[in-house]
């Protein structure tokens, strides 16, 4: 957290409380990100910075791909090519989602572990997910998935939508804690 994203985000990203939109969380990350990096870097670094933060989200899709990338955007700039690890990755931002089944995601959202980019693409990510959910539904008696499913969709759209549209504030409550507690 180099430049002090945490502060700025406070805890717009934690979607399990405060009753946070993820959009809302996603518009003030980039805001936060862009505006910090020209509040504390010079305006050719703050772009060389954005650059790096664009190739290690490319290579969380692709590998390949950010590699490519990164190569590419160095040799635009006629120097060596600047990692993530050396700019980003020395602490961590924390994005919360209200889901049950949440530990299956892994590193599918991780772009930094102990100071090092993470390696793993989202199709790997995908493939360990489902294992771990096929694993999870197996060892989990079907009441309690279909009450975790069901769960998990109420509070998801909570905080993606502000609410279920075709339910009102009331019988979202009521089927929440009927539900999820």
């Amino acid at each position: 957290d180099v430049l002090g994203l945490s502060e700025c985000l406070g805890n717009s990203l934690n979607l399990c409380t405060d009753n946070n939109m993820a959009g809302e969380g996603i518009k003030k990350l980039i805001n936060c990100t862009t505006v910090l990096m020209f509040r504390n870097l010079s305006p050719m670094n703050a772009l060389i910075s954005l650059r790096a933060f664009f190739v290690t989200i490319t290579y969380k899709i692709s590998p390949a791909l950010g590699r490519a990338l990164d190569r590419l955007m160095a040799r635009l700039r006629s120097s060596e090519s600047d990692t993530m690890s050396d700019n980003v990755c020395r602490g961590s931002i924390k994005l919360q989602f209200p889901n049950s089944r949440g530990k299956c995601l892994d590193k599918t959202l991780k772009l930094c572990e102990n100071g090092t980019v993470v390696d793993m693409s989202f199709l790997e990510s995908l493939v360990s997910y489902n294992v771990c959910m096929m694993g999870d539904w197996l060892t989990t008696s079907p009441l309690d998935n279909m009450r975790d499913f069901i769960c998990n969709i109420l509070r998801a759209t909570k905080v993606l939508f502000d609410g279920v549209f075709f339910v009102g504030p009331v019988m979202y409550n009521m089927l929440e804690t009927a539900t999820c507690e």
